[in-house]
Parts: C-alpha cells; sequence; structure tokens
C-alpha cells in the first residue's frame, strides 16, 4: 500500500504536511515537542513579522483601532 502525499504549496512555499500550528500556541515550538515530532509539523506559525519597522506611534494607533472593533 503506497503513502498518501499530503504535501502542500502556499504561495511559492512547499510544505510536507498542511498541519500548522495556531499562531501564538507553541512560541518556539519546543513545548510542543513532549507531545509529538516536530518534524510533523508542516510549519509552526509565528505572531506578524515585518519586513519593515513599525513606528510605535502608528502602531498603538493600530492596536486602539482594533480594540475598538
Amino acid at each position: 500500500m503506497s503513502q498518501l502525499d499530503f504535501s502542500t504549496t502556499l504561495g511559492n512555499a512547499w510544505f510536507p504536511t498542511p498541519i500548522f500550528t495556531a499562531s501564538g500556541c507553541a512560541s518556539s515550538g519546543k513545548e510542543l515537542a513532549q507531545f509529538f515530532d516536530l518534524r510533523d509539523m508542516g510549519a509552526i506559525v509565528t505572531k506578524s513579522i515585518m519586513t519593515k519597522p513599525v513606528l510605535v506611534g502608528r502602531l498603538r494607533e493600530w492596536l486602539k483601532h482594533l480594540a475598538e472593533c
């Protein structure tokens, strides 16, 4: 019996499985290692990562806006 291929792509990135953590649930991933082999994960999702620095004032405005929603 052959194994099923669950690999997937997201944009130009290829992942061996479609199983991703939810942002913030795994920190660096070490916390999950006690439960299963991390190599079985497709990816560990982090909090937001930006290519350019965000001005603190603008960030505060954005967070205030989100809190009001």
